[in-house]
């Protein structure tokens, strides 16, 4: 650690500042990591992973119902906790 005698604190604080705030440009501004999801199991626990009922990526799950090919299916339900990632998943397909 560098010694501080004979200068100021702020002048220190404001190198420091400095030295981290160029160490975080060379961060990507946005991440999106993309989330999984499960379908409705045919045993309960519905909403279980398990061998028959893996996760799978929400998005291509989205674009086959998109496209009409899941069925009969109408609606479909996209469901978590707060901070899952709904909201920025519905950005992400808009």
């Amino acid at each position: 650690m560098r010694l501080l005698l004979g200068r100021p604190v702020m002048e220190t604080f404001e190198e420091r500042r400095q030295e981290r705030l160029a160490v975080t440009k060379l961060l990507p501004t946005q991440v999106y990591v993309p989330i999984e999801c499960l379908e409705r199991g045919k045993t309960e626990p519905f909403f279980q992973e398990s061998a028959e009922n893996p996760n799978r990526p929400l998005m291509q799950k989205m674009q086959a119902f998109l496209e009409g090919g899941v069925g009969e299916e109408k609606v479909l339900l996209i469901h978590g906790a707060a901070g899952s990632g709904k909201s920025t998943f519905a950005k992400k397909i808009e």
